[in-house]
């Protein structure tokens, strides 16, 4: 009986003084952070570029700048890979330039994959030791961040990240037979 009675005596001094502290304003320790301590709210690179008002956050025409010129670059990437890849000039990619694509992308995967390993094959007996993969997860985990940052930068307008499809990469691939 008194462990039931202090139980709710507990829930309900809880209850009362979070209900108080919500009142009154106060803001809990770490605004503006979330869960994991990382910063909320607009990354500060779109802020600096979009936000014309200063005041930190987006208005509705200021979000519409942003998905307008988000549009705009993925329209032009599109062009930029369908001239890479459009081996008839047709306008159109056809099935089989569809597979060289995927060729080409497969390439460049297993290519990677392979100068990773030998990166991280410190000891070079052909097989990686667990501090080795490690090392190599770590790896990946920070080229993917970056990746990240990179397309958030060039969403906002910013610099594009090396690897992508530009403009005059060459000859675009022979179809796959």
């Amino acid at each position: 009986m008194k462990t039931k009675l202090m139980m709710t005596m507990g829930a309900l001094l809880s209850t009362v003084l979070m209900a108080g502290a919500q009142a009154s304003g106060e803001k809990p320790k770490g605004e503006g952070k979330s869960q994991s301590g990382r910063p909320q709210g607009p990354p500060p690179h779109l802020l600096e570029k979009f936000d014309k008002d200063k005041d930190g956050k987006f208005s509705a025409e200021e979000r519409e700048a942003m998905k307008a010129e988000r549009e705009k670059a993925t329209e032009e990437q599109r062009k930029v890979m369908l001239e890479k890849f459009d081996a008839d000039k047709d306008g159109k990619i056809s099935p089989e330039e569809r597979e060289a694509i995927k060729a080409n992308r497969q390439k460049e995967m297993e290519e990677r994959r392979k100068a990773d390993f030998e990166k991280f094959d410190a000891d070079k007996d052909g097989k990686l030791s667990y501090e080795e993969f490690v090392k190599l997860g770590d790896h990946h985990r920070s080229e993917m961040m970056k990746r990240l940052n990179q397309r958030g930068a060039r969403r906002a307008g910013g610099p594009k990240p090396p690897g992508g499809p530009v403009r005059g990469d060459g000859p675009p691939p022979a179809p796959a037979e």
